[in-house]
């Protein structure tokens, strides 16, 4: 038997043990069928299942019984290290854990043991990720991990401060406590919860037999054999071995979806639920919507991470409204009373108790209702000056948006008493400033904006989205992911969203169409549904898969004019997509059309110098450099959008070498090779800085380097380039894409050049083959064909 097979049988038999034993049979054949497993599996496990029921007493030597036959002995040692062993306190499916005691200062503590360490590297490795993630975690409500080592056979081992308890059912159903102090239980458990969160940990394996309740009623946090880092639970995985609960599961780990802090809440939840019967005196609607919120199957409907638990854990204890519950003023009102009861008791008449609570509720509630309508006016406000909707708001005339919007920064001044309407304020603000170009100070907005508003979906795609302009794609990526964890259900539509730009931008398409195809599992806004279609149709585009593309543009360009009007920026920006459809399938004519289109209203609504005005000009000028007589209006758009782009995002941006490579084309066609040559090279440099993983605009420079290489007589170097610019190709995009085709036409001159006929040919047939029939290529199919003509022998 392989170490795998066995490793899984013995993880699968430990789960079947934790069902009701006449179940046992049928959740192993479920199993089994679900993940793919043989019928020679489901029997060895049944098997093993049938021995272990022969037997009576308890759970260690019905394990052992069962697996002795397969197993090799792992007895434990004498000691370990200074520790000497007392006795066996439990084991599972990954170790055995001992009771041990420091004799020369009489410190117990409990000792794991990787048992059978010999079957896997993976085991050991998971083992020793234990270690590592226990060694950094600090917090009074969890078992602290003390020092790790290896027994003389090369078992692994690590030491852990003892807890002596009872696991949480049986303290429950043995202590009986009332409602108060179950609940005071739970706070402390999600306090626990909470502060692995900050520490970007996921438990994965929250049950009642992984909380031990001390003789004091303190609570602490057991077991983090499958804990993992935040950063690893971000793309879709079952859980390693199967070695979760499935009772305490959430509904996306069982599926093996990507998995976030929520994941640990609904777990949290099913405990409560199990340890909280609606028989228990005082088990209102509010403990009700509580336990629902935490365990609720659909995530979005879930507390989204454990702080919102606690906070309602502590609401209920202080008697203040929940958040799981609507504030409605009647709900507000019956809190209020209960929090000021003694208050109330003391009034000194009926009339004048009802006044005074009246008045209370009232300017309570009157304060609350004007802060939120406030900031909801300044958003809507601010965000109709880019989203169209009122002619006022328009470009035309005086009342420019950028005008409004440094109306709108010297007004946060007069705020500085309404932290959470300012930090609305900022972050309208820099969302704004953000499509103006203005990327430093939308920067600091946003970041201002955090500090005062807290944790947010919305605050956190307004960030993932300006990392993504500036080209910072690991931070971008991690608010991104942070949003989806957070975000409610209403706000789940707009994370993906944006998540699926973060990635499309990277030239992450096939993950990108994936993520934003998610997007209309939550019923999308028309705005956000709009932007998703772009999206897609941009992934589709850089795929090559151009009447795909256009699908998507063409539904988007509908849903912009519907929404905002036919002169708008996002109308613009459908345009140019459109037109780049056009240049690349060879209809320039109406390229250029599109383009000259989009421009003017790109210029009427930010003005001459914006970063989207830049890039039209770059598009612009890609498609004047394919006709004849157009370098000197090329030339003249190039040199506006380089200044622009330089001026708004530095000198080391993809929106800078987008510019910097037509520049070489233009050098190119004027006979400059040396300057061609030193504008494509400056552009691979940005490229590579910006993508170190790799990112087809990085071939496509490195393939105009080879053709300046070669103009310049410098074959040998020209090979160098375009073989590592092919090797990019065949990495980012499809295979067959037109792209790779090109860049072997190339490498075909290049080999000719070289003297290597027999190479010339065969990549130059590979690349009419992989051309096929795509249209506004006829050019390119002409150099191949001469190349195949000259190649020939004579």
């Amino acid at each position: 038997m392989s170490p795998e097979r066995w490793a899984k049988l013995e993880a699968w038999f430990a789960l079947a043990l934790e069902q009701p034993a006449e179940r046992r049979e049928a959740w192993v054949r479920a199993r089994c069928r679900d993940e793919g497993e043989s019928e020679s599996f489901a029997a060895e496990l049944l098997a093993m299942l049938a021995e272990d029921e022969k037997r009576e007493g308890p759970l260690e030597a019905s394990w052992e019984s069962a697996l002795a036959p397969f197993r090799m002995p792992n007895a434990p040692p004498a000691a370990f290290g200074p520790y000497r062993v007392l006795r066996l306190l439990g084991e599972g499916g990954m170790g055995v854990v001992w009771l041990a005691e420091r004799e020369d200062i009489g410190h117990r503590a409990a000792i794991k043991v990787l048992r059978d360490s010999w079957l896997s590297p993976a085991r050991r490795q998971r083992f020793i990720d234990e270690q590592r993630l226990l060694a950094k975690l600090e917090h009074p409500l969890i078992a602290r991990f003390l020092e790790s080592g290896a027994t003389p056979d090369a078992s692994l081992y690590y030491v852990m401060e003892y807890v002596e308890g009872r696991p949480l059912d049986s303290y429950l159903r043995e202590e009986a406590p009332d409602l108060k102090a179950r609940l005071r239980l739970f706070e402390q458990v999600t306090e626990a919860v909470q502060y692995l969160h900050r520490q970007a940990v996921l438990h994965r394996d929250i049950k009642p037999s992984n909380v031990l309740v001390e003789a004091s009623g303190r609570p602490r946090l057991l077991d983090f054999g499958i804990a993992k880092p935040l950063s690893e639970t971000g793309q879709a995985t079952r859980t390693q071995g199967g070695l979760m609960t499935p009772a305490y599961a959430s509904p996306e780990q069982l599926a093996g979806e990507p998995l976030g802090v929520e994941s640990d809440v609904y777990s949290l939840g099913v405990v409560m639920t199990e340890s909280l019967p609606p028989g228990l005196p005082g088990y209102s609607r509010d403990v009700a919507a509580l336990v629902a919120t935490a365990s609720a199957k659909d995530r979005g409907q879930r507390y989204p991470s454990a702080e919102a638990l606690l906070r309602d854990l502590r609401h209920w204890a202080a008697n203040e409204p929940l958040e799981a519950r609507p504030a409605h003023w009647t709900y507000r009102a019956r809190k209020f009373i209960v929090r000021q009861r003694r208050a109330v008791a003391l009034a000194a008449g009926v009339t004048l108790v009802v006044a005074s609570l009246g008045a209370a509720l009232w300017w309570e509630q009157r304060k609350e209702i004007a802060a939120t309508e406030r900031a909801l006016r300044v958003k809507d406000f601010l965000l109709l000056l880019l989203e169209g909707g009122d002619e006022e708001a328009g470009p035309a005339g005086e009342l420019r948006v950028r005008t409004l919007v440094e109306r709108g920064v010297k007004e946060a001044q007069s705020l500085a008493s309404e932290p959470a309407v300012l930090g609305e304020w900022k972050n309208t603000l820099g969302r704004v400033l953000l499509k103006l170009g203005d990327v430093e100070r939308a920067e600091t907005l946003l970041e201002e904006a955090l500090a005062l508003r807290g944790p947010g979906a919305e605050i956190y795609q307004d960030l993932a989205l300006l990392r993504a302009s500036q080209a910072n794609y690991e931070e971008a990526e991690r608010w991104a992911r942070q949003s989806i964890r957070v975000a409610a259900r209403k706000e789940q539509a707009r994370a993906h969203a944006v998540w699926g730009q973060v990635l499309e931008d990277q030239g992450k398409y096939k993950e990108a169409l994936a993520a934003l195809a998610l997007v209309d599992a939550y019923a999308p806004s028309d705005k956000v549904q709009a932007a998703a279609w772009t999206e897609r149709g941009n992934c589709h585009f850089y795929l090559g898969q151009y009447a795909e593309a256009r699908r998507w543009y063409e539904q988007a360009r509908a849903a912009d004019q519907r929404i905002f009007g036919p002169q708008h920026p996002h109308v613009a920006d459908d345009l140019v997509n459109l037109g780049a459809i056009d240049s690349e399938t060879g209809e320039l004519a109406g390229a250029l059309d599109k383009y000259s289109r989009a421009l003017g209203i790109k210029q009427a609504w930010y003005g001459e110098e914006h970063a989207g005005v830049a890039s039209i000009l770059t598009m612009r000028a890609r498609a004047l450099l394919r006709q004849p007589g157009n370098a000197p209006a090329a030339a003249e758009d190039l040199k506006k959008a380089l200044v622009i782009q330089e001026k708004v995002w530095g000198a080391a941006h993809p929106k800078v070498a987008s510019a910097l490579n037509e520049l070489g084309t233009l050098a190119g066609q004027e006979r400059r090779y040396s300057d061609s040559e030193t504008f494509y090279r400056r552009a691979a440099e940005i490229y590579r800085a910006v993508y170190p993983q790799g990112h087809f605009t990085l071939g496509v420079a490195l393939s105009n380097l080879a053709g300046a290489s070669l103009k310049q007589g410098e074959a040998a170097r020209a090979m160098e380039y375009i073989e590592q610019a092919i090797g990019v190709f065949e990495k980012s995009l499809p295979a067959g894409h037109s792209s790779t085709a090109l860049a072997r036409i190339r490498q075909g001159q290049i080999a000719l050049a070289l003297g290597d006929k027999g190479k010339a040919q065969r990549v130059t047939r590979q690349a009419l083959a992989e051309l096929g029939e795509a249209p506004g290529l006829e050019a390119w199919r002409e150099i191949a064909k001469a190349t195949l003509q000259r190649a020939v022998p004579k």
